[in-house]
């Protein structure tokens, strides 16, 4: 399978989002059929965000209770690297986002399927 990419929209409230919401199936619903297993997941705060993305493994996903935060700017560019998996590869549901402030901000996600 290909290389996969999205820009998932955040509402910029308070309620994480699941990142599987990219797949279409509808608001944290997990269907098993699109939500496939990646070798290697990359995320990244789009540079015209104005506000940090915050992203966790829960529906609680914060700022003060997150694994790591996206700060946006065009200058430095964050990336986050998960993997790569050789055993017990990551599913875009595995993971929840959240950005506090309005402007609806976008996280770009892409992914090595297994």
């Amino acid at each position: 399978m290909a290389f996969k990419q999205w820009a998932l929209l955040l509402t910029g409230g308070t309620a994480a989002v699941r990142l599987s919401d990219v797949y279409g199936d509808g608001t944290g619903v997990v269907n098993a059929r699109s939500d496939i297993p990646y070798r290697q997941i990359f995320l990244q705060a789009h540079p015209s965000n104005g506000t940090a993305i915050y992203i966790g493994d829960n529906d609680l996903t914060a700022p003060d209770n997150s694994a790591f935060v996206l700060q946006p700017g065009a200058n430095q560019p964050q990336l986050v690297t998960l993997g790569p998996f050789d055993t017990g590869p990551m599913k875009l549901s595995d993971l929840w986002a959240v950005a506090l402030s309005g402007g609806n901000p976008r996280l770009l996600i892409s992914g090595v399927p297994f």
